[in-house]
């Protein structure tokens, strides 16, 4: 069930930093600093509203496997052949979730990043701060390495993610933060691509594994029951609403994947020192929505 209450509470928590942004002078050398903090709390908004999604669609993956196991084995009675369908699926499903564990890792490294980021943007000299960006960044760019060669059941993350681009790093009279940029914002922009490319990864693979089992589980478990003369199951309701919320994953994961590019254009404009209030306050438009989202997950 969707906790609408949670989701009216961030939704006006996010509607009063939007307001906040609208005040931003974007020509003062100190509002535009003051813009790493405000990016970071709505990249820490992003990449929390991330698990949440991802760990939602790895149930649903595994659920639609169970539906998918469940018809093979009513078409095949030979227990040899159940055997290995099952340990087949079980390989797959286990590769499939140490995946999306260095998924999880790769989020948390972004967020951990931001946040550094953003704390250098208020001191001209924290030598461990700088250090642990940069850290972040290095730990960052070699799962990127790993992520952009694997796959999400069939689905190629390489086929998601375009062409690296240069990001051009600008003065902020912050000698040290210009310093750490100039180290680590190319490999963190790539981050940004690799999780977009990760995500669509998923969401394509999720609507294969939802078309495949589509037409079975709705005919058997939801059509037939109701149309049928006898009394509905006790769990019917239930069925429907599960199937029903699958499909809506979907939908989290189309904003997910909007959030993420919009995360990237909003990071190189903040590192080239373009980000405006407008722009800024269109990103955290698109994760309020995502946010929202995930709350009810």
């Amino acid at each position: 069930m969707r906790h609408r209450s949670a989701i009216v509470v961030k939704r006006a928590a996010w509607a009063w930093l939007i307001i906040v942004l609208g005040v931003v002078m974007a020509g003062c050398p100190s509002a535009r600093l003051a813009q790493f903090d405000r990016f970071a709390t709505a990249g820490t908004a992003y990449t929390r509203s991330i698990h949440t999604l991802l760990d939602a669609s790895v149930r649903t993956s595994v659920e639609a496997d169970n539906r998918v196991l469940l018809m093979s084995r009513e078409l095949v009675s030979d227990p040899d052949f159940r055997r290995e369908a099952l340990n087949d699926h079980d390989d797959v499903t286990k590769a499939r979730m140490r995946v999306m564990a260095d998924v999880g890792r790769h989020t948390r490294l972004l967020e951990n990043y931001f946040l550094a980021i953003a704390a250098l943007a208020t001191r001209d000299q924290a030598t461990s701060l700088g250090e642990s960006a940069t850290g972040f960044a290095n730990a960052l760019g070699a799962l990127n390495k790993d992520l952009a060669t694997e796959k999400i059941g069939d689905q190629s993350v390489a086929d998601f993610l375009g062409q690296a681009v240069a990001i051009v790093v600008a003065s902020r009279q912050r000698a040290f933060l210009d310093e750490v940029l100039e180290d680590t914002a190319d490999t963190v922009g790539r981050s940004i691509d690799v999780h977009g490319a990760v995500l669509e990864a998923v969401r394509a693979q999720l609507l294969a594994d939802l078309e495949l089992i589509a037409d079975d589980y709705r005919e058997r478990l939801i059509a037939a029951p109701f149309v049928g003369a006898d009394a509905l199951p006790e769990d019917w309701g239930q069925r429907r609403a599960d199937w029903l919320d699958r499909n809506v994953t979907i939908a989290e994961l189309d904003q997910a994947i909007s959030a993420s590019h919009k995360l990237k254009l909003a990071f190189v404009a903040l590192v080239e020192n373009k980000l405006d209030s407008d722009a800024l306050a269109l990103m955290i438009q698109d994760i309020q929505r995502l946010a929202g989202l995930a709350a009810g997950l």
